[in-house]
């Protein structure tokens, strides 16, 4: 059998090869991991007025841990908390700013996580008028001033926080409604 003699310089190439090689299945299979967890709703970047949006992934996973901070780094979740399933809706409501959250995800050898998403629930100020009633269908709750003009001009006759879907009955007239956030 005959030897075979491989310069320095071959070498050296066959070694960038395996480096090259190594890398692309490294690749391959961050690729297939995060096909494989992927984060559905809420969308990266998307704003949002609902207080406790609900959470979903795609997984094939046996247990999972949502986790969800006002930082990148989740040096101190908001909401950490495990699942088996693939959505979640958080019980308490979260407060307005931007957050962040990832998955982590048990594959039945080892916990992986997800990338990390962001997303901001944004404060809504809305008021109905109907039917005699002022009803706040925002987002946070509204203080209320009711306005009536005189020969003076407008004048704040009376006042009053609405949480949420709570309704002031107001009087037919020439009255105005100005709204503002409360929290």
């Amino acid at each position: 059998m005959k030897k075979i003699k491989i310069t320095k310089k071959e070498k050296l190439a066959i070694e960038e090869i395996v480096v090259v090689l190594g890398v692309i299945i490294l690749i391959f299979l961050a690729i297939n991991f995060y096909s494989r967890l992927s984060l559905i709703s809420p969308v990266n970047g998307e704003k949002t007025i609902d207080r406790t949006p609900e959470f979903s992934w795609s997984g094939k996973c046996n247990e999972y841990i949502l986790l969800v901070d006002d930082s990148n780094n989740f040096d101190s979740p908001i909401l950490e908390i495990s699942l088996k399933g693939n959505t979640y809706i958080p019980e308490k409501e979260f407060g307005f700013g931007d957050y962040y959250w990832k998955i982590k995800a048990f594959d039945g050898e080892k916990w992986v996580e997800s990338k990390i998403e962001s997303f901001k629930v944004e404060s809504f100020i809305a008021l109905k008028l109907e039917n005699e009633e002022v009803r706040n269908i925002g987002n946070t709750p509204a203080k209320v001033d009711v306005l009536k003009k005189d020969e003076s001009g407008w004048s704040i006759v009376g006042a009053a926080v609405l949480s949420v879907n709570e309704i002031l009955v107001y009087e037919e007239g020439d009255g105005l409604y100005k709204a503002e956030q409360n929290e």
